[in-house]
């Protein structure tokens, strides 16, 4: 059980790669053995105001209880050469349990964050106060499970939701769910993306590009090369039901 779970949160290193590789550059580049360790380093986010690359590790005994409790947020400094990780501007957003940055707002220094076994943290938002992060403030979102696992990626505009979860129309494991903003700031109750991008397997590790057109994710349940695969669908006529 445990080296599944450590197998699913690889792929969501790799799929949040992928997306962010194939947006910027035609060539793919490890990054050096002080972000690289024999800890495991998953879901890379790039704040581009900051040049700051958060991520989560997992099984690292600088972690909050130690090597074997849950994943802490880290990040990198990009601008400075031969930058360490270093953790002491988010360590107030960690915990025991795992810790994900989930989206960033550029525009107005906000992380927001995911905990997705932690029915009483949820999903939740930090703003910058003097480049440290603020105490954590719980996003409601109606019809969001409160058990089971939820995986999410926002929107850096905060208009959409990417959420992969189990609802009471998945078709089988793990969906892919989108929730928009309405002008009140409020969200709305989660829809399936349909039967184009969701199947009987698991669709999990949503990234949305930039300009909203294209959906990166992994799923096991479309003909790939076994196990998890990562899959690219776009957005036709404006439409968020309707898939290439």
């Amino acid at each position: 059980m445990v080296k599944k779970k450590y197998f699913f949160l690889l792929v969501v290193c790799l799929c949040s790669c992928y997306s962010l590789v194939a947006q910027q550059t035609t060539t793919v580049e490890k990054l050096p053995s002080s972000v690289n360790t024999e800890a495991e380093e998953t879901f890379p986010l790039l704040d581009v105001m900051h040049n700051r690359l958060y991520f989560s590790r997992i099984l690292h005994p600088e972690n909050k209880g130690g090597k074997y409790s849950g994943s802490d947020i880290w990040y990198l400094d990009m601008t400075v050469k031969e930058a360490i990780p270093r953790k002491e501007a988010v360590d107030n957003l960690n915990d025991k349990k795992n810790n994900f940055v989930v989206g960033i707002n550029t525009t107005e220094d906000i992380l927001y964050l995911n905990h997705p076994k932690s029915a009483e943290k949820g999903f939740q938002f930090s703003k910058e106060l003097d480049n440290k992060w603020g105490s954590p403030e719980t996003i409601e979102i109606p019809g969001l499970p409160l058990i089971g696992y939820r995986g999410l990626y926002v929107s850096p505009d905060y208009q959409e939701i990417i959420i992969s979860m189990e609802g009471n129309d998945t078709q089988g494991a793990e969906d892919l769910y989108i929730s928009h903003r309405n002008e009140s700031g409020d969200w709305s109750k989660p829809t399936n993306l349909g039967v184009t991008i969701n199947t009987t397997g698991r669709e999990i590790s949503p990234f949305l590009s930039n300009d909203k057109r294209k959906l990166y994710f992994a799923s096991d349940g479309h003909d790939g090369r076994g196990g998890m695969d990562i899959f690219e669908v776009e957005r036709l006529y404006d439409s968020w039901n309707v898939w290439g």
